[in-house]
């Protein structure tokens, strides 16, 4: 029969202290990730690449769209209407609407939680 030392005793409890600390801190994780707290930075990044390369499609098509109709315009106000109105549209695409689902993590942050950062805590 083996015998422990109070060192051996020591030891285990120590490594199972940790264990429990750390099974405790992956629980919190998952929590904060379904209560749509925090994200994976991978869905986030996916999120924000379409988000930003949709805005960028309609920026770059700005001049196509708005040259026949800025022609059109009878004075400045017009112009300036009109050109707010198509940059407002392509700013929209990086709005956050109602929600955003985070592919690949089952988590759909709401309006309410846009502080949440890439992968980070909402302040």
């Amino acid at each position: 029969m083996a015998t422990h030392s109070k060192s051996d005793n020591s030891k285990v409890a120590s490594q199972r202290a940790r264990l429990i600390k750390a099974q405790a801190s992956l629980k919190e994780l998952e929590l904060s990730v379904k209560n749509g707290q925090m994200a994976p930075i991978s869905g986030m990044v996916r999120v924000w690449e379409s988000r930003i390369g949709g805005c960028r499609s309609k920026i770059l098509g700005l001049p196509t769209r708005l040259a026949p109709l800025v022609v059109g315009c009878s004075n400045i106000a017009e112009v300036k209407t009109l050109l707010e109105r198509h940059i407002h549209e392509c700013l929209d695409e990086l709005a956050i609407g109602p929600s955003v689902v985070i592919p690949d993590a089952d988590v759909e942050v709401s309006a309410d939680a846009e502080s949440v950062g890439m992968g980070g805590q909402a302040p």
